[in-house]
């Protein structure tokens, strides 16, 4: 397999197209409360696919969560390894990890592999996601909270009316990422600048998905490239 950053620059489009989603299953990943605390759901969470809304996954899915309170800034937090994966709901802002693994795509289909398991592998890639859920109230950390590639939004969008403009921007290991797509539902909604920054529109009121994507290569055999993926998720409009 060829390591050339054309082939990395080629499969932009496809973690773009994939940066909503739970990895090459087509499942996405959300936050559900259940009793205090926040279930780590995955599935179709918008009903509009056939079967099941939720699927069952390995719990070794979830590789960490980084909980942020206002008084005690981010922090590693335990969890249960066991199904669906619970992690505290008094964090103004948190972070789940998950990691998927290496992905082979084979003239006979895609498989959950790294390449040197497989006969003849077309391209590899391994998957990394992260998905941050903002609080509905109280102040919100005003940098990013993990080393991954993460969302930050310099403006608090959860009191902003539909219409209303406002601010992200994207960390990739700590520093500031230019050249990358932002998608609102899908939807794509602009490229961040050198310093990550994008101005982005509210476009309507209620539960809110934002997600990103970028890939680097990939130092071994397994695979071509790292696809890293994130989404923030939070509701707004109520300024509205």
């Amino acid at each position: 397999m060829k390591r050339g950053s054309a082939r990395i620059a080629r499969q932009g489009l496809l973690a773009l197209l994939m940066a909503q989603a739970a990895p090459a299953s087509g499942h996405e990943l959300w936050l559900e409360p259940v009793d205090g605390d926040l279930a780590l759901q995955r599935g179709h969470r918008d009903g509009g696919h056939q079967g099941d809304k939720r699927v069952t996954y390995e719990p070794s899915l979830v590789k960490a969560v980084r909980c942020w309170k206002p008084a005690e800034g981010a922090r590693s937090v335990d969890f249960e390894a066991e199904w669906p994966v619970r992690v505290p709901g008094n964090c103004a802002a948190l972070l789940v990890r998950t990691g998927s693994g290496f992905w082979t795509q084979t003239a006979s289909g895609l498989r959950n592999i790294p390449a040197t398991e497989a006969g003849e592998p077309l391209e590899a890639w391994r998957s990394v996601e992260s998905l941050k859920r903002l609080s509905t109230a109280g102040r919100l950390p005003d940098g990013p909270i993990s080393e991954g590639l993460e969302l930050v939004p310099e403006t608090d969008p959860r009191t902003l009316s539909v219409g209303e403009k406002w601010t992200l921007r994207l960390y990739f290991r700590g520093e500031p990422l230019g050249g990358a797509e932002v998608t609102n539902d899908g939807r794509v909604v602009g490229v961040t600048r050198k310093n990550g920054a994008i101005n982005v529109r509210l476009r309507q009121a209620g539960a809110q998905r934002f997600g990103a994507a970028h890939a680097v290569p990939f130092d071994g055999p397994e695979a071509e490239r790292t696809e890293y993926r994130t989404v923030l998720t939070f509701t707004a409009g109520a300024g509205e």
